[in-house]
């Protein structure tokens, strides 16, 4: 209940040295506080953080399937695509989040000029996403990558 009540306030910076010091306290590690420091560390943009906290909770048995698309984005901000892509992959065929999971890989593989499969998985995004706003960074790689000066 705490944890929940602190990843939702607007004080992140507090937020997150408050479970830092939890976590440094306590033998027993806490993979909802763990889950909730990387997201806080992901929208502060300090996305090595992020991923030290988010694979601490992914190895103490959070392996919901937005715990792996949240590393997958991370690893596509540290320029590690082909990990992230490797990563969502393994997820998509039990992940509740059908389309969102396709758009995060239509953009890995734009942004590893592979246009068949960047185009295959933003196929599948449009079968899936109800959301058209949601679509327009994907489909605005998938046209620069169709671009011929891209590749000059």
């Amino acid at each position: 209940m705490l944890t929940e009540c602190l990843a939702e306030t607007d004080h992140k910076d507090e937020a997150a040295a408050l479970f830092e010091e939890y976590i440094n306290n306590h033998d027993d590690k806490d993979i909802t506080a763990l889950s909730y420091l990387g997201e806080i560390y992901v929208g502060q943009e300090d996305y090595e953080k992020a991923l030290n906290y988010l694979y601490q909770a992914e190895s103490l048995g959070r392996s919901d399937s937005w715990i792996y698309i949240t590393i997958g984005y991370v690893l596509m901000q540290l320029d590690n695509i082909e990990k992230a892509a490797d990563i969502l992959e393994s997820i998509l065929e039990q992940t509740e989040y059908k389309g969102y999971v396709e758009l995060e890989l239509a953009v890995c593989y734009a942004l590893l000029n592979d246009k068949e499969k960047a185009d295959f998985y933003l196929n599948d995004a449009k079968l899936l996403v109800e959301d058209d706003s949601e679509l327009e960074e994907a489909e605005q790689l998938i046209q620069l990558m169709n671009n011929p000066k891209y590749f000059s």
